[in-house]
């Protein structure tokens, strides 16, 4: 706009008495046509198949951008159409050479680019006037997508546009408050509604955000070992929420109507699965629970510590003891659970599955717990980390937050144009990919399979009459 040129489907330059013309209505469609050009057909290509040259010669474009590419793609099928003998274009565009050379070209125009942006807005951080250098860097990258055929300017002013939004409120703020902005953290207030019927809605906090620096940011670069442990802890928990489907897909109906499964019949019910494997465990036996059980049932200090030192078939390590070196009620009955859980049901029985569940809702729970610990945990050493940090770090973090997805959305473009033009190549080839001929066997092969099956149907007197009708007039 601020250069006052038309673009084709994107702005146009009009004289005031076309505006008058159109009775000073400024919608845009009245002077941009965005609309796509309506799609021909070749009636010679649908009946026999190819492409015709004249549709090829539609990506002219591409063809003069990229030599070698139009002879590496296609084939004469007869005068004046064309066949792909390849069933992956993409693999074979991306193997020809000019290619190759149109991204090494688009680097060599945008070398020194992200130095250049380095300078002005991480160098010159506390004097650089966003607005201006909007302008600058806009006109910078015009200047350089021009030495490159075939990219969007359009496209490209919107990744600026996008990115420095971003770029002009931080600067704004550092500049307005200081450079010590980058290090403070604010309060996160986010409005908590208990229901719909409430007229006024307190802001409450929910722990803290950076003015300038993002706590995402700060924990992929600097907290990356916490973060992941943190991710591991919600794959797993996905996991589980996971086998539980499967579980609940493998139950037979009856088992579903149990008192282990909610109504709805989507999820476990904890406390029924519980009782249910408690039930089923209780008469498991071994020589350790045999001897734990006649351990509970001793009453005098001395009998439990000599019962204690001459029964070695009991793992007493894997208790808490009292003070006094005897073992609570508690510490031994859990002991004993622990070892029943060692016990294996048959295979994909309803026992087996129930005891998979709740194995896996303990794990849930504690995964839960240390879940939200460690997150707690984090976001509080993100916000010590902002307050505390170096100004080379928080430079760092500015450069990744603002220059990085700028260029790195710059740098797409090639890649973006390249495979837009790979979908309308692989377009023109399924175009005319199923002829007139291919369509009419697929309709007789219905006819006859159709034919076959009506054949093969039983039924009353008067049904049978109309189906005779109905395959005489499908006979080929």
């Amino acid at each position: 706009m601020r250069l006052r040129q038309p673009i084709k489907k994107y702005a146009a330059l009009v004289t005031k008495k076309k505006i008058r013309e159109n009775e000073y209505n400024l919608n845009i469609p009245r002077y941009v046509d965005s609309s796509d050009d309506p799609e021909t057909w070749d009636i010679r290509a649908t009946m026999f198949g190819g492409i015709p040259m004249h549709e090829a010669t539609l990506l002219k474009e591409y063809w003069d951008t990229f030599p070698g590419l139009f002879e590496a793609l296609f084939k004469e099928m007869s005068e004046g159409y064309l066949m792909v003998p390849h069933e992956d274009i993409k693999a074979v565009t991306l193997e020809v050479p000019s290619i190759q050379e149109y991204k090494q070209a688009f680097s060599a125009s945008f070398d020194g680019f992200y130095k250049s942006l380095y300078d002005s807005l991480i160098e010159d951080i506390l004097d650089v006037n966003a607005q201006g250098k909007k302008d600058e860097v806009c006109e910078e990258i015009f200047n350089r997508i021009s030495r490159v055929k075939l990219l969007d300017k359009y496209k490209a002013y919107q990744i600026l546009s996008e990115n420095w939004d971003v770029i002009a409120a931080d600067l704004e703020m550092i500049q307005g408050e200081g450079f010590e902005a980058i290090f403070q953290v604010d309060p996160n207030m986010v409005i908590k509604k208990k229901s719909d019927d409430d007229d006024e809605v307190p802001e409450v906090q929910e722990g803290w955000k950076g003015r300038i620096l993002p706590f995402e940011l700060v924990q992929q670069e600097i907290h990356a070992d916490e973060l992941n442990e943190i991710i591991v802890l919600e794959n797993r928990l996905r996991e589980i929420a996971s086998i539980y489907t499967e579980v609940l897909e493998s139950l037979e109906d009856d088992e579903l109507e149990g008192s282990t499964v909610t109504e709805e019949k989507d999820s476990f019910v904890a406390k029924e699965v519980r009782i249910f494997v408690a039930e089923a465990l209780k008469d498991v036996d071994s020589p350790e629970i045999a001897a734990l059980q006649k351990y509970l049932l001793l009453s005098k200090k001395n009998d439990k510590l000599d019962y204690i030192a001459t029964t070695n078939i009991v793992a007493w390590g894997e208790m808490n003891a009292n003070k006094d070196g005897t073992y609570g009620k508690p510490a031994v009955n859990s002991r004993i659970a622990q070892l029943q859980m060692e016990y294996d049901f048959p295979e994909n029985s309803f026992e087996a599955k129930m005891k998979q569940v709740l194995m896996l809702m303990d794990e849930e729970t504690q995964s839960k717990r240390e879940l939200r610990i460690k997150k707690d945990e984090l976001h509080l050493k993100i916000k010590d980390t902002i307050e505390h940090m170096d100004e080379d770090t928080a430079l760092r973090l500015l450069d990744l937050k603002w220059i990085e997805p700028l260029v790195s959305g710059i740098f797409e473009l090639p890649e973006d144009m390249i495979n837009q033009m790979i979908t309308k190549i692989i377009a023109l080839q399924n175009k005319y990919a199923t002829t007139f001929a291919d369509i009419e066997e697929g309709i007789t092969d219905t006819r006859k399979t159709l034919y076959k099956t009506l054949g093969d149907l039983t039924g009353s007197v008067s049904d049978m009459e109309g189906l005779a009708e109905f395959r005489k007039s499908l006979e080929v």
